[in-house]
């Protein structure tokens, strides 16, 4: 019988259920995109509000890690 390895996941890691661990990201900084009605707000990392075009938002998501407010919402509009 093997013994187990003495290697712990990093306690950051998540499993897939399939053996794979899966990175996850610092929230604490990590910006914030928060669709409002017809606005398109992003909080920056660092605090700084500011109204975004949708050209706008979708490159910032496409570039950065970002905490997705209603996400449902979001999704049927886009």
């Amino acid at each position: 019988m093997q013994s187990p390895p003495d290697e712990k996941p990093h306690p950051a890691a998540a499993s897939d259920g399939l053996g794979d661990a899966i990175a996850v990201p610092d929230l604490h900084a990590a910006s914030v995109f928060y669709p409002s009605g017809t606005r398109l707000i992003w909080i920056s990392d660092a605090g700084e509000i500011s109204d975004l075009s949708r050209a706008a938002a979708a490159a910032k998501l496409r570039d950065k890690i970002a905490v997705l407010c209603h996400r449902r919402w979001s999704e049927a509009r886009a």
